[in-house]
């Protein structure tokens, strides 16, 4: 068992990420952190889409992600990388409170800890997008129950000490993280104070991270923000910016479209 889960992470240390197929290795000098300009969502849109979510029985962030992976393989299409199906790997913080109990006082802090999650999904995805979505939530479900996040860094510890010389590469297209809730009022929306603007920052050295792309979802008074950032030894500005394009494209899509369980 635990070769052959040493084998399935040393295979995914290893593989060549869809993104790099796409676009190649920018060739940056200095290579920096920067963010794409935050995508302003409609609060309503959201509901819609999160309303779908809940007929088909999947969380809404199976469903997002659902929404990623069409438009990293709709931008992998465009730029000439056609297939049958696509392997795609993402990076996913998993809420370790899950595993405990009595967690009702613990509200504030950091209790995720990432976990890799591997999936495959066919050129036709957009067509089938709650059929593909549905596969996802019940197998990532499964991950979490059977395996966990904490596991990956044992194995992790393993490789390191069987395998010294394995580099340390990026592993993950893309680091999914949301910090919406529909019942969280964020401040900034009083009667003396108007926040006007928000945007979220994260240093991505590529030698310290086995991601070099985030793409999040946070509250900005009664409107949703979808920012991606980025490290520009790993994608291109442009590039950046066009899989951000996507991802919202293809969110409005989904929610516009005629759900066949109405």
């Amino acid at each position: 068992m635990l070769s052959t889960l040493l084998e399935e992470r040393h295979k995914i240390k290893t593989s060549v990420l869809l993104i790099t197929e796409i676009f190649g290795k920018p060739d940056e000098p200095s290579p920096e952190t920067y963010t794409v300009t935050p995508q302003v969502i409609d609060d309503k849109l959201l509901q819609v889409f999160n309303a779908k979510c809940k007929r088909h029985k999947v969380t809404f962030n199976s469903a997002f992600v659902g929404v990623i992976n069409v438009a990293l393989m709709e931008v992998a299409h465009e730029a000439g990388v056609a297939r049958d199906s696509y392997i795609i790997t993402h990076r996913h913080p998993v809420d370790t409170r899950r595993y405990m109990s009595n967690v009702t006082s613990m509200v504030w802090g950091y209790h995720v800890v990432p976990m890799t999650h591997t999936t495959t999904m066919p050129c036709n995805a957009r067509s089938t997008f709650w059929e593909n979505v549905i596969n996802f939530d019940t197998n990532f479900r499964d991950r979490i129950n059977t395996m966990g996040p904490l596991q990956e860094r044992i194995l992790d510890t393993i490789l390191q000490e069987t395998k010294p010389d394995l580099e340390n590469t990026t592993i993950h297209n893309l680091n999914v993280t949301n910090m919406y809730s529909p019942r969280i009022k964020t401040s900034g929306d009083g009667k003396h104070v108007q926040l006007t603007n928000s945007c979220g920052y994260l240093p991505l050295p590529f030698t310290h991270h086995d991601y070099c792309i985030t793409g999040g979802l946070t509250r900005f008074r009664e409107q949703v923000q979808f920012q991606v950032g980025y490290y520009s030894g790993f994608i291109t500005t442009e590039n950046a910016t066009r899989l951000s394009d996507k991802v919202i494209s293809v969110l409005r899509d989904t929610a516009k479209e005629v759900d066949e369980r109405q």
